[in-house]
């Protein structure tokens, strides 16, 4: 198997072997792969970066070294075919090795900036929910120009009363300020149910109320002196205040319910048992070890906090 590799490498096959045995056959599979991919992710476009890179990059590389070793053998079969006086099919082999490869950079160069643009974080196709269920809007994803572009036109139905963010992770801060402002301007109920992470957290601080679950997970980030606004009208102040002024950039600060209740940006709590909400304090003091933890640590413990 070494020498056939070798010998490919070196031009020493017939052209059409060369062509349709060591260079079509070889590539088929990656071109299903990367068929089947592409459909996929376009229609459920990725919002983090390793499922992307998992479903690309392995395959692209092992792609790249395939590709490289199936032209080049092309390549020199082709010149040893012109050597010998026969030109067309060997310049016609040769011309689409040259194409070959200019697809090969055209996918790599669109393969980086994908893998940038993740990295920066959410572009306008990241994935995101809207739903109207009543009076509550109902947002689940990344909070995208695009996601603050549709919570405005649901936000802006004066039947709206409530904001229930299902879950949402990470996102851009001018589209949360945006939404956090309309929010604040109707004074909305905003409660957290899974995740609520960076720019999701001005949004429920805008709130005229604010609720999350026991085992909601609450992340601030470092933020400019706009967002630290919004924190103080919601009550955050002292040491939390100044923990998130002190923040690193990418940094985050999960503090405990207890720490939220008591800088009041948390009003209410959401006690599943009985399916409605009560006065955060009430319940906090009712419910001493699940009100001391996290959110995440109520989450791998199992902590609801029946009482009410």
């Amino acid at each position: 198997m070494t020498g056939y590799i070798a010998r490919h490498w070196r031009g020493q096959f017939p052209l059409a072997q060369s062509c349709w045995l060591n260079g079509v056959l070889p590539l088929l599979p990656f071109l299903v792969w990367f068929e089947l991919a592409g459909g996929y992710l376009v229609a459920h476009p990725p919002i983090r970066l390793w499922p992307f890179l998992g479903a690309f990059v392995p395959a692209f590389i092992l792609f790249c070294i395939v590709d490289v070793w199936a032209g080049t053998g092309i390549w020199r079969s082709a010149r040893r075919r012109i050597l010998f006086g026969h030109f067309g099919w060997a310049w016609l082999a040769r011309i689409a090795v040259l194409v070959n490869f200019a697809i090969l950079l055209l996918a790599a160069v669109m393969i980086v900036n994908k893998t940038h643009a993740l990295m920066r974080g959410p572009g306008a196709a990241a994935h995101y929910e809207v739903t109207l269920r009543g009076a509550t809007a109902v947002f689940r994803g990344r909070l995208t120009a695009n996601a603050a572009d549709d919570l405005e036109i649901v936000l802006g139905d004066k039947t709206v009363r409530r904001l229930a963010i299902a879950d949402s992770d990470d996102g851009d801060v001018d589209a949360a300020l945006r939404i956090a402002g309309l929010v604040r301007a109707r004074k909305l109920f905003v409660v957290a149910l899974s995740a609520c992470d960076g720019p999701c957290t001005l949004v429920l601080a805008a709130g005229g109320s604010r609720a999350a679950v026991p085992q909601t997970v609450i992340r601030f980030a470092a933020g400019t002196a706009e967002t630290q606004q919004f924190y103080r009208q919601a009550g955050l102040a002292g040491p939390l205040l100044a923990g998130l002024a002190g923040l690193r950039p990418g940094a985050t600060l999960e503090p405990t319910l207890r720490t939220l209740i008591e800088n009041r940006f948390l009003t209410d709590i959401f006690v599943d048992a009985s399916k409605r909400y009560v006065r955060a304090p009430g319940w906090c003091a009712k419910n001493l070890l699940v009100c001391a933890r996290t959110g995440r640590q109520n989450r791998a413990a199992g902590g609801s906090g029946n009482g009410t």
